[in-house]
């Protein structure tokens, strides 16, 4: 039997998931906040519920203020658990929640609060249409695939599909990951795709978040329209961590309570250094190290390590 670790160090809380929990929570409210789908009257009868005065004067506010829109970006290295730690956030909020009824009346909504879709490796807005037609279709069982993504299917058609999907299912959050990948795509092709978020920004007002390598930054300061809406909640990076700082100490002593060779190895100040330097700091390549290292010790019957197994198994 070997040894059951958990490889990604992502179950270990660093400062950098706190930073994204806050951040997507933040975008989530504001994102709903100017979309409210209820009609008018049923907004008039909740507010004098509460023993206010609904007048000319609220309702021309609640139907033209619109609160800024904004998203964030998460940089970081290849390795670094930035995809992980989205991934582990979104978990907390349901994926989907249906309605029916509100205040004994009905109201049957369809509500995706939050979709993660993959950047395409061609940095086309077409590409990224198709992506999150498909991931709707995945995620409601629909068949928008069918109505929309024909070989005759022009990038203009599929954007006005997208704005009409996402409208229709109240999303709350669009996560878009391997930013990066527009990077390699022509400066046209890059360009078009960043207007596009920007619509979905303006336009649709549903926040997105582009989660990437350091590349993204150059893509970030080269159009300052992307820059604004990105950054409007700060910047997370993802770095690599340093030895000898309270995230390294913690993450190592969290990760050592998994440990299931029969002879208890002690962490010791050898093993640590020795755990840092062959893993450079990366909490994700640590755990997939320290699993490693006691499969081997395990198989081979030793039943222990030390330091030098852990820089020969690497």
């Amino acid at each position: 039997q070997t040894c059951a670790l958990p490889i990604c160090g992502c179950h270990v809380p660093m400062w950098s998931d706190t930073l994204i929990m806050m951040g997507i929570d933040r975008c989530l409210r504001w994102g709903y906040y100017s979309r409210n789908p209820m009609p008018m009257e049923v907004v008039q009868e909740a507010i004098e519920e509460a023993g206010h005065t609904f007048d000319e004067g609220i309702c021309r506010y609640l139907s033209s203020y619109k609160p800024p829109c904004y998203g964030f970006p998460i940089i970081g290295v290849s390795g670094t658990g930035k995809t992980c730690a989205v991934e582990n956030v979104l978990k907390r909020y349901p994926q989907v929640v249906v309605h029916e009824m509100f205040r004994g009346k009905p109201f049957p909504e369809t509500q995706v609060v939050w979709m993660k879709v993959d950047c395409p490796g061609d940095g086309t807005p077409k590409g990224l249409c198709v992506a999150i037609i498909k991931e709707v279709d995945l995620i409601l069982g629909t068949d928008y695939t069918k109505q929309y993504i024909t070989a005759r299917a022009s990038k203009d058609l599929l954007t006005l599909a997208v704005s009409k999907i996402l409208q229709t299912i109240h999303l709350g959050i669009l996560v878009i990951d391997d930013f990066q990948n527009l990077c390699s795509a022509k400066e046209a092709v890059s360009s078009e795709l960043q207007s596009f978020v920007v619509h979905l920004v303006n336009t649709i007002r549903v926040p997105v978040i582009m989660v990437g390598t350091p590349k993204i930054l150059s893509l970030l300061q080269k159009e300052f329209q992307l820059a604004k809406r990105a950054t409007g909640e700060g910047e997370v990076h993802m770095d690599l961590m340093k030895r000898g700082d309270g995230e390294w100490s913690r993450f190592v002593k969290a990760i050592w309570h998994y440990q299931y060779t029969k002879t208890p190895v002690e962490l010791t100040k050898a093993i640590d250094k020795a755990l840092f330097e062959e893993s450079v700091g990366n909490h994700f390549l640590a755990s997939i190290l320290y699993k490693l290292v006691q499969d081997d010790a395990i198989v081979s019957g030793r039943e222990t390590f030390s330091p030098q197994d852990i820089r020969r198994v690497d």
